[in-house]
């Protein structure tokens, strides 16, 4: 019994010592794989399907240039034949200049200078979030008759679009295609280089910590 008791002290005298040794390795390990580990940091948000035909696409409201020029390549290839703008929001910078534009008018003025027809846009002043504008375009799906859409925002949101929007739509036999934008500001696989895209990252873990909370 005294072996026994005298063998469990000098385990626990050498355990911090060994605690210590161990986080230094996986200190090390994180900081040899640093790269690999903060590409697939963003890899894990960018949940993107590969481009179908579809009926129509909503453009989720918000980064009205970086959505619109994406929502014009698309067109521009031929896969969408109307593109549906949504999001009721007026960004703070317009408010201060007493424009109220919405940021689904933003975004079809967007598209329409990137080359996209004004006669195959439509505005949806509907959603001030994208669990709001989900329910908005479902809503508008039913309406129509729609069964396969697409929904196009920036790359970084499409894991948090996937948790809001397929449960929803596929109980109601809408397929939906999932397209990205990439951003302007910042590379979203080098997202640890700039400002912008720290704050895009920690924003949208953010954001999915709360949507699963939440929803």
């Amino acid at each position: 019994m005294g072996e026994r008791l005298r063998g469990f002290g000098q385990f626990l005298r050498a355990w911090p010592i060994k605690a210590v040794l161990l986080a230094v390795f996986v200190f090390f390990m994180m900081y040899l794989f640093r790269i690999p580990l903060m590409e697939s940091t963003a890899g894990y948000l960018i949940r993107s399907d590969e481009l179908e035909k579809v009926e129509v696409a909503f453009v989720l409201g918000g980064s009205s240039m970086d959505r619109g020029k994406e929502a014009a390549r698309i067109y521009q290839d031929g896969w969408v034949p109307q593109f549906i703008s949504t999001g009721e929001n007026i960004p703070s910078v317009l408010e201060i200049k007493g424009i109220d534009e919405t940021e689904a008018e933003l975004t079809k003025q967007q598209m329409v200078s990137a080359g996209v027809h004004p006669s195959v846009c439509i505005i949806l002043n509907r959603g001030t979030s994208t669990m709001e504008e989900a329910e908005a375009i479902l809503e508008y799906c039913e309406r129509h008759g729609h069964k396969k859409i697409m929904i196009i925002s920036n790359k970084f949101h499409l894991r948090r679009i996937h948790w809001v929007f397929r449960s929803m739509f596929k109980e109601k036999g809408i397929d939906i295609v999932l397209r990205g934008a990439s951003s302007s500001r910042y590379d979203e696989y080098r997202w640890w280089q700039s400002e912008e895209g720290l704050i895009a990252t920690n924003n949208e873990y953010m954001k999915l910590g709360y949507y699963w909370w939440r929803y």
